[in-house]
């Protein structure tokens, strides 16, 4: 998101939760909540020893989150061929 968002001339976003906004806003993504929470799972995952959260966060990027990085491959792409 970060690297499209400064190819199209959006720059000065210094943290994961500055692009995801600036994704939002820009329409890149439609779901900004799921993408914050997907952030907030991936910051866990590295200390993270509890096997009940580890599953509940498989079962959401099973379910929930590798639809979300479908859909925005596919929008990137449709972006890139507007170009």
């Amino acid at each position: 998101m970060k690297a499209f968002l400064e190819y199209t001339g959006i720059s000065e976003i210094r943290s994961p939760r500055a692009t995801i906004k600036e994704a939002f806003s820009y329409g890149l993504i439609d779901d900004g909540e799921n993408w914050l929470e997907m952030m907030v799972d991936r910051n866990k995952t590295p200390h993270l020893y509890d096997e009940g959260e580890a599953k509940l966060i498989y079962e959401k990027i099973k379910n929930k989150y590798h639809y979300l990085l479908s859909q925005l491959a596919k929008k990137i792409e449709t972006e890139l061929n507007q170009i």
